[in-house]
């Protein structure tokens, strides 16, 4: 999958967001599997972006997110704001 339709599967995500949810974003924090990766999307409560915004962290499918003895994500192979 490349990184174009990742970014524009994350767009309609927002998109479908603020049209059907609710036109602040600051409160999500939503994981999604899609096209081969495990999404993390951050509103501004949980990433340093603007409310109507989200950050997107993308790790492989099936990567290992947390662990016991770190507690914290791995590295995302992709990282962006929408």
């Amino acid at each position: 999958m490349s990184i174009e339709n990742l970014k524009a599967f994350c767009e309609g995500y927002l998109i479908a967001y603020l049209n059907n949810v609710d036109m602040d974003t600051a409160t999500v924090d939503d994981w999604i599997t899609w096209g081969g990766y495990d999404i993390n999307l951050c509103g501004a409560e949980h990433a340093d972006v603007g409310d109507k915004d989200f950050q997107v962290c993308a790790y492989p499918e099936n990567s290992t997110r947390r662990t016991s003895t770190t507690d914290r994500d791995p590295d995302p192979i992709h990282k962006f704001i929408i």
